[in-house]
């Protein structure tokens, strides 16, 4: 018999999975909410995680996260509530270990129950039997002797000098507009927003040209997200305004901005994370209708101006110390590193934007002094240190 934990936000879904895992013999404990299921997590630590949901829903990639961080090695099954192919594809690819479809009768559930309970996560190579210790033990002793030969001709060996490239510096290039407002990297180009001319554009990272030009007469994009098939971009009004990255990025809705005005966006793969220029506040947010805040926490810097996401670690750039700053994702308000950023040393510039292309960051920056001046952008070497 084994403990399984059941997550489902609707009464009757949870019910008839309960009543299904229980004819199978398994003990079953249920909750409706993802706080209550990551209590249940940590007081029983069951063998498997049922989550039963909307094929509309985003909960299960939301629990998946959190799994993650509480039980890394729990098989999670999802039990979508309507038939999907594609749906179930996504949700594999977030993590999910099986995903099961409606009638959940216990003869349905009964092969993807007993494959998923003896997942035993990542699989380790047993020491060798007694009798082949010895065996093992010569092989290891010729092998060590073998490289010890080895290293000691190379150290005798004349060693040609090498040719030490030039360290890499950071590039400028001005931009053919004066406001930018926010930038996001994406698909091999970057995207840049200008507010006063109400444009989103996509340049290349070779030279800044402008690949294509997007114009919004009803908004005046700031700053920027992009996930794999949508583009979130703050716009007046305290709003954030969610697209469709069609040839025209076309706007599927609008959601008010109750923990704005926001400065800063960064998508994380599952999360959304914003940064109040006001209160500084650093807000992790759901992807549901309303981009609810999960969790707040005090800007540890001193002006916020941009957030990025690396693939690992949350940045942000601060404007008032001239520097990145790398955010604990556990509990953004701890900086785990700080690195300069020299080219806003001057106060010349004012940096609005920044954005990870998978091997540098880059910045946006609008002129301090002449607004008519064209902006900037940087592609940047940084040195850091930990504080």
């Amino acid at each position: 018999m084994a403990t399984v934990a059941v997550l489902g936000e609707k009464e009757e879904a949870r019910r008839d999975l309960v009543l299904a895992i229980a004819e199978l013999g398994h003990r079953v404990e249920a909750a409706g909410a993802v706080r209550e299921t990551v209590d249940l997590l940590g007081r029983l630590r069951p063998q498997l995680l049922i989550v039963a949901c909307d094929p509309g829903s985003r909960i299960a990639e939301h629990v998946l996260g959190e799994v993650d961080r509480v039980q890394p090695l729990l098989p999670v099954v999802v039990a979508l509530e309507r038939r999907s192919a594609s749906r179930a594809v996504d949700l594999m690819r977030a993590g999910a270990y099986e995903v099961v479809a409606p009638p959940w009768t216990a003869d349905n559930l009964s092969a993807c129950l007993s494959k998923a309970l003896r997942f035993k996560g990542t699989l380790f190579e047993a020491a060798p039997p007694p009798e082949q210790k010895k065996a093992a033990n010569l092989y290891g002793f010729v092998v060590l002797a073998f490289l010890l030969a080895a290293g000691a001709w190379t150290a005798l060996k004349p060693k040609p000098q090498a040719v030490v490239p030039p360290p890499p510096a950071t590039k400028v290039w001005e931009l053919p507009f004066s406001h930018p407002s926010g930038l996001a990297f994406h698909d091999g180009e970057l995207w840049v927003s200008d507010w006063f001319a109400q444009t989103v554009y996509r340049l290349d990272p070779k030279n800044a040209a402008t690949r294509r030009a997007v114009h919004y007469p009803k908004e005046a994009p700031a700053a920027l997200a992009l996930t794999q098939d949508q583009l979130w971009v703050v716009a007046s009004q305290n709003q954030l305004v969610r697209h469709m990255l069609d040839d025209r990025l076309t706007a599927l809705e609008k959601v008010a901005d109750r923990a704005g005005p926001t400065v800063g966006l960064a998508y994380d793969g599952l999360y959304l994370w914003t940064v109040d220029g006001k209160d500084k506040r650093i807000h992790k947010r759901l992807m549901d209708d309303h981009l609810t805040v999960l969790d707040s926490y005090d800007y540890p810097g001193s002006e916020p101006a941009a957030l990025a996401f690396d693939g690992k670690d949350l940045w942000s750039l601060d404007a008032g110390h001239h520097e990145l700053l790398r955010h604990s994702l556990e509990h953004p308000g701890r900086v785990t590193l700080r690195a300069t950023i020299p080219e806003y040393a001057d106060g010349a510039f004012r940096p609005v934007g920044l954005a990870w292309d998978g091997e540098r960051f880059w910045s946006v920056a609008e002129n301090r002094r002449e607004s008519n001046r064209p902006g900037r952008v940087f592609r940047h070497v940084l040195v850091g240190e930990a504080p």
